[in-house]
């Protein structure tokens, strides 16, 4: 059972111009599909007042207030599921919101994710977490991953992020929404990315990033039930 950090704020309204209808490719196999979702088809809550359009939402990572991780696959009391708002109403973290599914979605596996980003500091980390959003706006985690971006690609390149994230058996159930959370770290289960290239053990300084999501070219693939 997810449980609720003692406060709790509305994710607030979704900018018009975020709004876009879905697109669904289903490519199949025996007893199983995998269903790719383009997330430039989804609601997106931009970090900033007009941070967000039809093709791109940026949000800004400081090592020195990390964006914070609730729950997921640690050995502390604090693994698990939890309710994730307070973390989807920060500054630092771009979230995508499906419309209710009209009937149950069985996802089972391991999610997929192609990501095209480009970040102004090559020394970045990409970490993306998937959450089921009930009729009363809870959003509990349920599969998340992290990845290091190569420090050798040109600061503020294009370039595709390609990640499994947690093996993972969860129904969406009808009239919930799936999630998608995408930020620049989860601290303290991840260590913090100082974005400097220094090793964060004993690293002195820091610099922040601002990552930009190219919503056409991420793309979602979920292995669902057939």
């Amino acid at each position: 059972m997810a449980r609720s950090p003692p406060a709790r704020r509305p994710l607030g309204p979704v900018p018009a111009a975020a709004l876009r209808p879905w697109s669904t490719a289903v490519a199949r196999t025996p007893g199983m599909a995998h269903r790719a979702e383009h997330v430039g088809r989804h609601r997106c809550r931009s970090p900033r007042p007009g941070a967000a359009d039809t093709a791109t939402t940026t949000c800004t990572y400081n090592p020195r207030g990390a964006t914070p991780a609730l729950g997921g696959r640690r050995n502390s009391t604090e693994a698990g599921q939890f309710d994730n708002a307070p973390v989807e109403t920060r500054d630092d973290v771009i979230v995508f919101t499906s419309e209710s599914f009209g009937e149950s979605l069985d996802i089972i596996g391991i999610p997929h994710i192609e990501v095209s980003v480009s970040v102004d500091n090559p020394h970045a980390d990409l970490f993306v977490r998937l959450c089921d959003v009930d009729e009363n706006g809870m959003s509990t985690n349920f599969a998340d991953g992290i990845r290091r971006l190569d420090p050798n690609v040109t600061a503020g390149r294009r370039q595709t992020v390609s990640l499994d994230l947690d093996p993972c058996a969860r129904r969406i159930q009808a009239g919930h929404r799936l999630r998608l959370q995408i930020a620049g770290g989860a601290h303290p289960r991840f260590a913090r990315n100082l974005g400097t290239g220094e090793p964060p053990e004993h690293g002195t300084t820091t610099h922040t990033t601002r990552h930009t999501i190219h919503h056409d070219d991420t793309k979602l693939t979920l292995p669902v039930e057939n």
